[in-house]
């Protein structure tokens, strides 16, 4: 695991005189990659279990389409801190919707969630009546 931290702190050297914060970024990607791929490999020894990988790529795509989408989005607008909850209320959006998409929420999980939003939205109305 140290490894992932020299490839990090290497990266960044590398990377942010000439990239500035998104060197830092790609070099962050890189060594989570490298460490990631470190502990499946050495855990897997211990427990012989793999992510699904056909859900693991749509995640990733998801992510990959979520940040072409900000980053469309980002040169419409300018720098303040409104347009920054926005960039991250739509890229939550985005995110949801391609999940929906590609079958990554269940129907239980919506459920779930759809359940808990009801509780917590009855509780916050009685709380308001008395």
């Amino acid at each position: 695991f140290l490894i992932a931290g020299l490839v990090n702190v290497a990266l960044n050297i590398l990377l942010i005189p000439s990239y500035g914060y998104m060197g830092a970024g790609i070099a962050k990607t890189i060594s989570y990659a490298i460490l990631l791929a470190l502990g499946v490999g050495i855990t897997y020894s211990f427990m012989p279990w793999l992510a699904p990988l056909k859900s693991l790529l749509k995640v990733v795509f998801s992510s990959m389409l979520m940040g072409a989408v900000l980053v469309f989005l980002k040169g419409f607008l300018t720098v303040s801190p409104a347009n920054l909850i926005l960039l991250i209320a739509a890229g939550a959006c985005v995110y949801f919707i391609l999940l929906l998409f590609f079958r990554e929420i269940r129907k239980n999980e919506m459920d779930y969630a759809r359940s808990y939003y009801d509780r917590l939205t009855r509780n916050r109305t009685i709380g308001n009546r008395g």
